[in-house]
């Protein structure tokens, strides 16, 4: 029913399997759920319009959809958290989409774990086995941002 996660003995957090895994409280309970781990994005939040965007390496990020459990400051150092399943890549969503490469394809079967250049950072993402991309494509790619996570750089804590 419940799970903890523990760090040098103090529990980081205590809560079902789904809570832990879609709402991580700290950085540390996020890379240690999920396999392979949560992609993480460093960064600062910056205003955007009427709302808030993360940025990384000049790359704008809409946090639209994002439940955040504090109201989000323009200028806080942050780290943006993605699971590789949370991620789409050539979907044509409809919504915000950004230019990667893929620099690594690791076929798995039943899914496929690519390996992106994206924003100066490297990204692991999930793809269905059937889908194949050449190592140099370019891709666009969109994040869930529902399912997406906001840490404070410092704290390492959700916001």
């Amino acid at each position: 029913d419940r799970i903890a996660i523990m760090k040098s003995g103090i529990i980081q957090q205590l809560d079902d399997p789904t809570t832990i895994y879609n709402r991580p409280r700290n950085l540390f309970v996020a890379g240690f759920i999920g396999s392979p781990s949560m992609n993480f994005l460093r960064g600062e939040l910056v205003k955007s319009g009427d709302g808030i965007a993360f940025t990384a390496n000049g790359v704008n990020f809409s946090l639209a959809g994002y439940d955040a459990t504090e109201t989000l400051q323009p200028g806080r150092k942050v780290v943006l958290g993605v699971r590789p399943e949370h991620i789409k890549v050539n979907e044509n969503t409809g919504g915000e989409e950004h230019d990667a490469t893929v620099d690594i394809e690791e076929p798995m079967g039943a899914d496929n774990l690519l390996w992106l250049k994206h924003a100066g950072h490297t990204m692991s993402v999930r793809v269905n086995g059937a889908r194949r991309f050449n190592v140099g494509a370019k891709v666009k790619l969109s994040f869930d941002m529902t399912v997406a996570s906001v840490f404070d750089a410092e704290s390492e804590l959700r916001l």
